[in-house]
């Protein structure tokens, strides 16, 4: 009767034919750990049912179309914050809505939009100013209509001029600009310019009062994780590298801001966890793959030793060790016998 074979032969991880099976598993795993992280997004589930993403959480993320900027005519002033003169507004009537204590409407009235600053806009801007001064950071916190995007209070202009809007994103300038002569005794002012979270490539300038302590200033910064509130004042026309552009402006009367600690790290984005999830999964794969040859490889040379010392034995050794082993007690003498039947 023909032996049955016990075992097969260990595999040869060396050999081309298994290394492209590891490297494919590799890539395998790979592959299920960034399609896990697309799958956590929701908006990777809307093709499903045929629908779209709902309109607020579209217009927060930035995902409708571009806006244009730019404008035809503009007179611009050398400075931010000059006031130039201009022929007077046509009177209009205001949207009946309610304002923050103490602002006055009929100041309002006369800034005009898709402009620098003009001489009607004076007495509204540091009206506001004045109220931002005077008013607890706190009420003017709890005032605020909510967060609002870069689309909502560009195209709308006149229904939110005097209503606290918030906003987030990055700070990327900060300097200090003196103030021309005014009523309200105001001095100064921080000219800034924020790139809105959901939409960084439009800005909003903002004219702030106040930094926070150690808050970095200069013509080129980012200060990432900025919350502004403050009054929606108008769509402010400016020069730009292509001519001139629209923006809308607000008045605040400081930022708030939470600096990390110098021992934390950045938060990643969601490209950059991509790509690290991948590398960590290649590279465990590449380590057990490694492990794997190497012990496939130790496996293969204990097995030619063994098969080599059997075949030194003399027929006489190896059927009085054979012997042996019928009549020994424990594994550990059965050992003995054998190395002592070897030497």
């Amino acid at each position: 009767m023909p032996s049955k074979r016990l075992s097969r032969s260990p595999r040869n991880y060396l050999a081309r034919r298994e290394q492209r099976r590891l490297f494919m598993l590799v890539m395998t795993l790979g592959l299920v750990a960034v399609l896990m992280n697309e799958a956590s997004k929701p908006d990777r589930w809307y093709w499903i049912w045929g629908g779209n993403p709902p309109t607020n959480d579209s217009i927060l993320r930035g995902t409708e179309q571009p806006v244009d900027t730019r404008l035809a005519e503009a007179r611009i002033s050398t400075e931010p914050g000059t006031f130039v003169a201009a022929r007077p507004a046509v009177a209009r009537q205001l949207p009946d809505k309610s304002y923050f204590g103490g602002v006055r409407p009929e100041l309002l009235a006369d800034i005009r939009d898709d402009a620098v600053f003009v001489s009607g806009d004076h007495a509204g801007f540091f009206h506001l100013l004045n109220i931002l001064r005077q008013a607890d950071p706190a009420q003017i916190a709890a005032a605020s209509t909510g967060e609002v995007s870069f689309v909502q209070i560009f195209k709308q202009p006149a229904e939110y001029r005097g209503q606290l809007v918030t906003l987030r994103g990055t700070l990327r300038r900060a300097t200090w600009r003196d103030a021309p002569q005014n009523d309200d005794g105001i001095e100064g002012y921080f000219h800034t310019v924020l790139q809105p979270r959901e939409r960084p490539e439009n800005p909003v300038v903002i004219y702030c009062l106040e930094l926070p302590d150690g808050f970095p200033t200069g013509e080129e910064i980012r200060v990432d994780h900025v919350t502004v509130t403050g009054f929606f004042f108008k769509r402010w026309a400016y020069r730009a590298g292509d001519g001139i552009r629209t923006a809308p402006l607000l008045l605040a009367r400081g930022i708030t801001w939470q600096p990390m600690a110098a021992d934390s790290q950045p938060p990643f984005t969601q490209t950059r966890q991509a790509a690290l999830l991948v590398g960590g999964c290649a590279a465990v794969g590449l380590a057990g793959a490694v492990l794997l040859v190497i012990l496939g490889v130790r496996r293969s040379k204990r097995r030619v030793v063994s098969t080599a010392a059997i075949k030194d034995f003399p027929p006489a050794a190896v059927g009085a060790a054979l012997a042996g082993i019928a009549t020994a007690g424990r594994p550990q003498e059965v050992l003995r016998a054998l190395e002592e039947r070897a030497e």
